[in-house]
């Protein structure tokens, strides 16, 4: 995408989730998880912005490069969802242990 529209702002992310998470975040215990991969800091900042307001912790997987890796979380997500009998109410989470 980035090379077919150079002067693009691209931010790859969004897509470690259903749509139904995507519209509405409440009820976790952390918030959902969203990475998020782009070559434009600026971008990043607002993208992340944009995550943290719909409820996610927006990480940063780095430049656009690395948007590719993103993918094996959707297709994990939507084998667990649907495959494996998990149901599509369910995202990623980031914990950290207390003190660190």
């Amino acid at each position: 995408m980035q090379s077919w529209l150079p002067e693009a702002r691209v931010v790859k992310t969004l897509n470690q989730v259903g749509a139904e998470i995507m519209a509405d975040t409440s009820g976790f215990p952390v918030p959902p998880v969203q990475f998020m991969a782009s070559n434009d800091d600026k971008a990043k900042q607002v993208v992340a912005a944009l995550l943290t307001d719909l409820g996610f912790d927006p990480l940063d997987a780095g430049d656009l490069t690395k948007a590719r890796l993103l993918e094996p979380f959707a297709l994990t997500w939507i084998n667990q969802a649907l495959m494996q009998g998990k149901g599509r109410d369910w995202a990623f989470g980031a914990m950290s242990r207390a003190g660190q």
